[in-house]
């Protein structure tokens, strides 16, 4: 942007207009980093986020099994 062909008024207004676009923006990125604290928080339990748990399988597979059986036999 050339600032030499726009007049003071309009210079004016286009730094009133970027400013509040850059408050905007900080105000979007204090929340953004506020909900990522939550996730981040070392003294959160584990069950609180059970999306981030990993998936436990019930029961061993059926070779496993086959396995032990053999080996304790």
């Amino acid at each position: 942007m050339i600032f030499t062909s726009l007049s003071r008024e309009d210079i004016i207004r286009k730094y009133l207009e970027i400013e509040k676009e850059l408050d905007r923006v900080k105000k979007e990125k204090e929340a953004l980093e506020k909900e990522l604290r939550k996730y981040k928080n070392p003294n959160t339990p584990p069950s609180a986020h059970p999306h981030l748990k990993p998936s436990v399988n019930p029961s061993p597979p059926a070779e496993s099994v086959e396995r032990l059986l053999v080996t304790t036999v």
